[in-house]
């Protein structure tokens, strides 16, 4: 009888902590973490993440950003609308300045590059940006690419040399989005 009580009492508070205190935890932290960024209506952070000088971030309306986003902005990023980002997306608009000609391998300064990603552009999960980059209006970046150049509007690219594997057909994502009809906006999440 011990046995299963303590089981039934281990399931009960493991439900509650996964449904009320990790929430709660989470969004607190989030909170916390976006209170200097510029945060458009209706854009949902969905679970925890990391910030490095969020002043510098802006995210548009409707946006989604998955758990475990990790982003670096120190050079700027800026976020169009309703543009998703899945799971474990890094972004990085500064890196160690490695140039320096006081210290190896680099100094305490940092080479900032701006990073700008455009309206209804949907970004997969573990996708790493790399500073100075740009992503137009309406790309997909698939899971796994690591973007090291600018992706043109509406282009599909994967993989480590960001291949482009083909391109949205832009009349149609044009007419939806003069529409403004957009997931963020009309899903029932």
């Amino acid at each position: 009888m011990k046995k299963i009580f303590s089981t039934l009492f281990g399931d009960l508070i493991a439900k509650i902590y996964i449904s009320v205190i990790k929430k709660a935890i989470d969004n607190y932290y989030t909170k916390t973490q976006l209170s200097l960024s510029k945060i458009g209506k209706n854009t949902k952070f969905y679970g925890r993440g990391t910030i490095y000088f969020s002043e510098n971030l802006t995210v548009g309306d409707d946006c989604r950003i998955g758990y475990n986003y990790f982003f670096h902005s120190k050079g700027g990023i800026k976020i169009g609308n309703n543009t998703i980002l899945s799971r474990n997306v890094t972004i990085y608009s500064a890196n160690h300045d490695y140039l320096s000609k006081k210290l190896i391998p680099y100094d305490e300064n940092y080479l900032e590059k701006e990073v700008v990603i455009g309206n209804s552009v949907w970004i997969g999960m573990n996708v790493s940006i790399l500073p100075g980059v740009v992503i137009e209006d309406g790309a997909i970046i698939g899971m796994g690419t690591v973007v090291t150049k600018n992706v043109k509007k509406g282009e599909i690219v994967v993989g480590m040399g960001q291949k482009v594997v083909g391109n949205r057909d832009l009349m149609i994502f044009d007419k939806l989005n003069s529409d403004a009809k957009f997931y963020g906006k009309y899903s029932k999440e």
